[in-house]
């Protein structure tokens, strides 16, 4: 279980994020919820 944030986007990175979401859903057909696109895009920028 993850830690809860509270953070401020602006709006093109919330946007970008939404799509990314979006394409994900589209992709595997499930649900997928934004703070998994964020952990994923986080993941994968800071490793």
């Amino acid at each position: 279980m993850g830690k809860r944030v509270t953070i401020v986007l602006e709006s093109k990175i919330d946007e970008k994020l939404h799509k990314i979401q979006e394409d994900f859903i589209k992709e595997y057909k499930e649900s997928i919820s934004f703070s998994k696109v964020l952990n994923e895009i986080l993941h994968k920028g800071l490793l």
